[in-house]
Order: structure tokens, then C-alpha cells, then sequence
């Protein structure tokens, strides 16, 4: 069990999080985190905690719908799931239409707490813009993993 001054930060993290947030999910998430935190063994394991804490105390609804078409795919044009670890910025809008605006920000959100990375991309001509692809990152699927796991709790 690690000493209360490790686990100092985690917990001021959480409480700010949580009183910020009117979103039972997260409430639960942020909780769940804690928990974590505190029965870790090893600082590595509560800094990881943290690091969802704060990714967490960040996140709204948009940022994890888009978060989660990683996990779960995205339709193709057969009507197949596909796998979609990788995405790119034209295949996102596709799903969130009317994104154009706030999906910059999003996605930059999902980039700054290390929950996505950005692979780069190419010019795109025919919409005068770039296409960016992102990948999720092992962070960015425990979060999508700790948010599902809430909705079991919560029902």
C-alpha cells in the first residue's frame, strides 16, 4: 500500500473531477479510479490512475463518443463492423456529421491527455483541408473500458 503523500494527488485530482461533473458515469469512473489508486502497489500503477483522473475531469460527451468509434468501429460502406484502432478525420466527420466545427478541438483534447495519437496525414484537394489519421493509444481504451464498465453499475 503506498503512503498518503502518493496518493495526494490522486485524490485532490479526483475530488475536483467529481465536483465538476454532474455526469453519473463519470462520477462512477472517477471513483472506480481512486479505488484503484489506493489498492496499488506500485507508484506506476497510481500515476496511471491519475493520468484518467485527469483525462477523466477533461472528457465530456462528445470527446468520448469519438473516443469510443475507436473501440468499436465504424460502419463501412458494405454495412460491415470494421476494426478502427486507426481512423482518420474523413471517417469521423462521416459518423458525427455536423462536427466540422468542434472537432479540431476535440480531437486535440483526445491527443493532449495521451487517449489518441495523431499518425499525421496527407492534403486533402477535394475539401481544401488535411486528413489526420489517430490512432488510440492503451490509455485511450482504459478509459472507453472504465466508462462501460460504469454502465453496468448504473443501470
Amino acid at each position: 500500500m503506498s503512503t498518503r503523500s502518493d496518493l495526494e494527488p490522486l485524490l485532490v485530482s479526483t475530488l475536483r473531477a467529481a465536483q465538476d461533473s454532474g455526469d453519473l458515469r463519470k462520477l462512477v469512473a472517477l471513483a472506480r479510479s481512486l479505488a484503484a489508486g489506493v489498492n496499488a502497489t506500485d507508484q506506476r500503477d497510481i500515476s496511471v490512475e491519475h493520468l484518467l483522473v485527469l483525462a477523466l475531469h477533461d472528457l465530456e460527451e462528445p470527446h468520448t463518443q469519438v473516443l469510443g468509434l475507436f473501440v468499436h468501429g465504424v460502419i463501412s460502406a458494405r454495412g460491415l463492423k470494421q476494426p478502427a484502432s486507426v481512423l482518420n478525420t474523413k471517417q469521423i466527420l462521416k459518423v458525427f456529421g455536423g462536427m466540422d466545427l468542434a472537432m479540431p478541438a476535440i480531437l486535440a483534447t483526445l491527443v493532449r491527455h495521451g487517449l489518441v495519437n495523431d499518425l499525421g496525414g496527407i492534403a486533402d484537394a477535394t475539401r481544401h483541408r488535411r486528413v489526420t489519421n489517430y490512432e488510440i493509444t492503451p490509455l485511450g481504451r482504459r478509459v472507453v473500458e472504465r466508462l462501460e464498465d460504469v454502465g453496468e453499475v448504473v443501470a
